[in-house]
């Protein structure tokens, strides 16, 4: 039996992309691929736009 392969996804704030990228990933996956997100500085709320405008 072979384990999963781990991504993560790291941003700054951990508050808007690298949590979208994750979902998308877990999404896709189908669940063969064990996801993280998480970044240095994380906030405490997910940012209310996360795409640049």
């Amino acid at each position: 039996m072979s384990e999963k392969p781990t991504v993560l996804f790291v941003c700054i704030h951990n508050a808007g992309r690298s949590q979208m990228a994750a979902g998308y990933m877990r999404a896709l996956s189908g669940g063969a691929v064990e996801v993280r997100s998480g970044g240095p500085s994380p906030e405490t709320r997910s940012t209310r736009w996360p795409l640049p405008q």
